[in-house]
């Protein structure tokens, strides 16, 4: 049953209080996806959701896709909605990966997903987001065992014994067994409940926009790694993509305001021209990418959905410790036991990756606070790039000893340390759920990991 109450005042100004097995506060894709399954297995529900179904399914709300795996596939089948939404379902039959560099394009190697691998069946699904919310608001108005409320704001959920009392800003109260919060990121049941949050803000914004081009794109993915962040052309219904554009996010801005030509000329000169002429079509959404986990999902008479839980059944291991050290030619510097004055690294130039490099960040932190400022600084693409300039005597860089363990080992580079400052290291960990065994994949991982840190350990030998 579909309650609009922005159509019907009446019952917003009535004091009702109705009573349900489980109400569900968020009737996004997660909740009213939990609705529909509760009230298909004989549960009465409420879904209450802020905003109204002809805003949330507007082409102008989100320009989003999601991808559908198989078991979401089969999910929605039993639950009555995937026929309204197959016509919109673009399946995904390869998927490619690669990187490279706006200026130079697409490096020669990439990964190759490919759907015959597995069987006849696609990799999964493309599906907009507008298309699956309408058709999960299309089945819950026909489920009688389904209130959906909207537009309508849950403000409080009340505990005891018995039940949870929900205070809805539409005048109403509602009463329940069970409360489920599916609000999202900003969730003020979560909040109430004191179920605390961890998390913290990328400095990289997702452009997303839709793509109209000239050839058929076959049910084909792409996905190519920018230094600002993964650039991705998902296969939408017809000669269309999703464009998800991750830029930093200081640049973000200023490419969100160019014109139309201007646009598309950025978007042709990252994804190149084998889809032949492309335009955006629509308007450019962006979206702010950030962490957030909630500690627990549950608290009296709550649950919540939606939101990735970092509790206690997960538990962080501890993979390795990894030590960035200074590299240069056998001879170049002058060192003591391994070590090396700060002060006489001026004088020469600094091999550096992009400033997004993970590995740059530590070590120019480490080199900021030993006071190096190096007489000039180059920037490479890769710890290849940079291993081949040191060794030609082109610089000194400070890199992962893992990544230069062979290289000093075979005495084709030296190692150092900066003298009277702390080792620049940094820990790993891999996150796994607790008594969960860890598959043949997992395990093949690890065991590489071990050969690697073994290797590691032989050059930091030669330190000292």
């Amino acid at each position: 049953m579909l309650e609009n109450l922005s159509e019907s005042r009446a019952v917003q100004k009535t004091e009702i209080t109705e009573t349900f097995d489980v109400t569900v506060s968020g009737g996004g894709m997660v909740g009213m996806t939990l609705g529909l399954a509760l009230a298909k297995a004989g549960l009465d529900v409420a879904v209450i959701d802020a905003q109204s179904p002809d805003l949330t399914t507007a082409p102008t709300f989100d320009g989003r896709v999601s991808a559908l795996a198989y078991s979401s596939c089969r999910l929605f089948e039993q639950l009555g909605v995937w026929h309204r939404l197959a016509p919109n379902a673009q399946p995904i039959n390869d998927i490619l990966v690669s990187d490279g560099r706006v200026r130079r394009g697409a490096a020669p190697f990439f990964l190759h997903f490919d759907h015959r691998e597995i069987g006849n069946a696609p990799l999964g699904h493309l599906v907009e987001n507008r298309h699956i919310r309408s058709a999960l608001f299309a089945e819950a108005a026909s489920e009688a065992r389904l209130t959906f409320v909207a537009p309508g704001r849950v403000l409080r959920a009340t505990p005891d014994a018995q039940r949870t009392t929900l205070t809805v800003d539409t005048d109403c109260a509602m009463a329940a067994t069970l409360c489920v919060a599916a609000e999202g990121r900003v969730s003020t049941l979560r909040d109430q409940a004191g179920l605390k949050t961890i998390g913290w803000r990328y400095a990289q914004t997702g452009i997303v926009a839709t793509v109209a081009h000239e050839r058929p794109h076959d049910g084909i993915a792409q996905e190519y790694f920018l230094p600002s962040g993964p650039f991705a052309m998902l296969p939408m219904t017809g000669n269309r993509s999703s464009l998800v554009w991750t830029e930093r996010a200081a640049a973000a801005p200023a490419f969100l305001a160019l014109d139309d030509a201007s646009f598309d000329h950025e978007v042709a000169r990252r994804f190149g021209g084998f889809l032949g002429v492309t335009k955006v079509t629509g308007p450019r959404w962006s979206y702010p990418l950030s962490l957030h986990l909630a500690r627990s999902y549950i608290a009296p008479r709550l649950a919540l959905v939606g939101d990735t839980a970092a509790d206690e059944r997960i538990e962080l291991e501890a993979l390795l410790s990894d030590e960035i050290v200074g590299i240069a030619k056998p001879g170049l510097l002058r060192k003591t036991k391994g070590k090396v004055k700060p002060e006489t690294l001026s004088a020469h130039t600094l091999l550096v990756r992009e400033s997004r490099s993970s590995t740059q960040q530590v070590a120019d932190r480490a080199l900021r606070a030993a006071g190096v400022e190096p007489a000039r600084v180059w920037e490479l693409d890769s710890s290849e790039a940079i291993k081949r300039a040191a060794r030609e005597g082109l610089g000194i860089a400070f890199v992962s000893l893992y990544a230069v363990a062979e290289e000093v080992e075979r005495g084709e580079l030296e190692c150092f340390r900066l003298a009277g400052h702390p080792r620049i290291e940094r820990r790993f960990h891999i996150a796994r759920l607790v008594r969960r065994s860890p598959s043949p994949s997992e395990r093949g991982f690890m065991a590489t990991v071990t050969r690697c840190a073994k290797g590691a350990h032989h050059a930091a030998a030669s330190v000292g």
